[in-house]
């Protein structure tokens, strides 16, 4: 089973008390899912990492193993993979920003 990761989810993930740092190692070590997120979710957290720092009370030291963390535990794909399905995944989004979360999805989908 696969899971599309939203960049909000992302960006719990940097909490010292996340839930879902703890879910998603648990989950990946027990190789129950997969999770996957658009490529550009990446660079957002990277651009926003000053905020994520202050917010959460990071060094930049922690900030870049969590990320190693997370990128290990996340796939993150680049848009040729998915871009395809941005029409489709543009008429259904209900926000513009999830449009490639949607794109993302809509290919699993259509695996079942």
């Amino acid at each position: 089973m696969l899971f599309v990761v939203d960049t909000n989810v992302l960006f719990a993930f940097f909490s010292r008390k996340s839930f879902t740092r703890v879910l998603f190692i648990n989950v990946k070590v027990k190789g129950r899912c997969g999770f996957l997120a658009p490529l550009h979710a990446l660079e957002e957290l990277k651009k926003h990492k000053e905020s994520i720092l202050s917010k959460f009370s990071l060094k930049e030291e922690e900030f870049d193993k969590i990320l190693e963390v997370l990128k290990a535990l996340i796939e993150f794909i680049p848009e040729d993979e998915y871009k395809q399905f941005l029409p489709e995944a543009k008429a259904i989004s209900p926000d513009p920003e999830d449009v490639p979360f949607f794109a993302l999805f809509l290919p699993h989908l259509e695996q079942r």
